[in-house]
């Protein structure tokens, strides 16, 4: 991610500015590689602070790890191990 546009967002918060919400709608699979989950996760790692993410069309490969308790909906979390 480049260094300028998260200074950008960096001076957007420390302005006190709305809290942009940004969307990945296509992420490219590439034939040799696959999808490329180490620059997905370094992509939210740099910008999850500054931003409200949203990845549509992002597809998990197992292993899913579900928790919490399916009588509460809202305590349901699903984590992907990218590695």
């Amino acid at each position: 991610m480049p260094n300028v546009f998260i200074l950008w967002l960096q001076h957007r918060r420390n302005m006190g500015l709305p809290v942009l919400h940004v969307v990945f709608s296509k992420i490219q699979y590439d034939e040799a590689w696959g999808y490329n989950s180490t620059w997905l996760l370094a992509l939210y790692q740099s910008l999850h602070e500054y931003c409200t993410l949203e990845f549509e069309n992002v597809p998990l490969s197992p292993p899913l790890t579900f928790s919490g308790n399916v009588a509460e909906p809202s305590s349901m979390k699903v984590v992907c191990d990218l590695f």
